[in-house]
């Protein structure tokens, strides 16, 4: 079973041979952690193609971190004058036909899951009229907020065509919407607002035959059935201990797949080895039990231990294979 299978299965729920897994790290962790992390990476690859956002792939470690060769794939030496700047290759595998004997080509990588953008929405609105103005705008119903609102939708809506006319798998819908304890916004006034628009570009998506991902930071459990009865298929990078892993289990599971995002405020920066390892395995079980259901996910921070990261995809490894392990 290819990558993009994989993660195809776990969408809809059709027995994939194991929980696909991301790979995706902020800047800061590859400029603290360089090859190491990289190294990681390269151990547990992800299913996804490099289109993910955000993803961090294992080559791109070598530009952001101390040493200034790389190998690459093919055997041939990359050297930077710079470090975080390509560079040139310098040691070439082939430089004597000889060589050619022992010399093996690389297989080529097996087709991935791939995943367009479909931009933001309510981010968007606040970075246009800050924060402040957008609330006031919203609990006003200023008729300009209207306008703002469905400019964007239309841009997003032709960002997400582009991405499907080139064959994007499925399109990322991304906006922060929880705080620790819930909503930004009141759920009726997201309904009135929100719901319609989302419902325009998530519609234009499904008619695609496509998977819809919609992304939020926080604890949105409130409008999980929105999103459920708008056609989101993954619920991306949705902090599961935010808003509850048995919670999640218990409401939504086997109605929609996450893309789980594990913990990244508490037990991967400060817990144990053991710790990451029994939350991932909770997360997996809990979640990833309908033939289905769950994809491995979490973004490397500066302040989270490289053994901690090992421990995750060690956890993702050992219990992720159909049928899960139980917690």
């Amino acid at each position: 079973m290819d990558s993009r299978e994989r993660v195809i299965r776990a969408i809809e729920f059709d027995l994939p041979d194991r929980i696909p897994i991301t790979n995706a790290a902020l800047p800061a962790a590859f400029s603290k952690y360089g090859g190491r992390l990289g190294r990681i990476f390269a151990s547990y690859p992800s299913d996804f193609g490099a289109n993910r956002p955000p993803s961090t792939y294992p080559e791109q470690a070598y530009f952001t971190g101390r040493r200034k060769t790389y190998v690459d794939e093919w055997g041939c030496e990359w050297s930077m004058i710079r470090r975080g700047i390509m560079g040139q290759v310098k040691g070439h595998p082939l430089s004597e036909l000889g060589a050619l004997e022992t010399y093996r080509f690389p297989r080529i990588p097996e087709k991935k899951y791939s995943l367009g953008d479909g931009g933001n929405l309510f981010e968007r609105m606040q970075w246009l009229r800050g924060f402040e103005n957008l609330m006031v705008d919203l609990v006003a119903g200023r008729k300009e907020a209207f306008l703002i609102r469905d400019e964007i939708v239309k841009y997003n809506l032709e960002l997400a065509k582009r991405s499907i006319e080139i064959g994007a798998d499925g399109i990322c819908f991304a906006d922060d919407w929880g705080t620790q304890r819930g909503l930004m916004i009141s759920p009726p006034l997201w309904r009135k607002f929100f719901k319609p628009a989302y419902g325009r570009m998530f519609g234009e998506v499904k008619k695609a035959r496509k998977h819809v991902f919609f992304h939020s930071d926080g604890y949105i459990v409130d409008i999980i059935p929105d999103l459920i009865e708008l056609g989101v298929d993954v619920l991306a990078e949705a902090e599961l201990q935010v808003n509850g892993i048995d919670s999640l289990a218990a409401k939504f599971g086997g109605r929609v797949c996450f893309l789980g995002n594990l913990d990244t405020q508490w037990i991967l920066p400060f817990g144990s080895a053991e710790d990451v390892k029994r939350h991932a395995l909770h997360a997996l079980s809990a979640l990833g039990c309908h033939d289905g259901g769950f994809i491995g996910d979490f973004e490397v921070h500066p302040d989270i231990p490289l053994s901690n990261v090992r421990a995750a995809f060690e956890a993702f490894a050992k219990y992720g294979r159909y049928p899960v392990a139980r917690a």
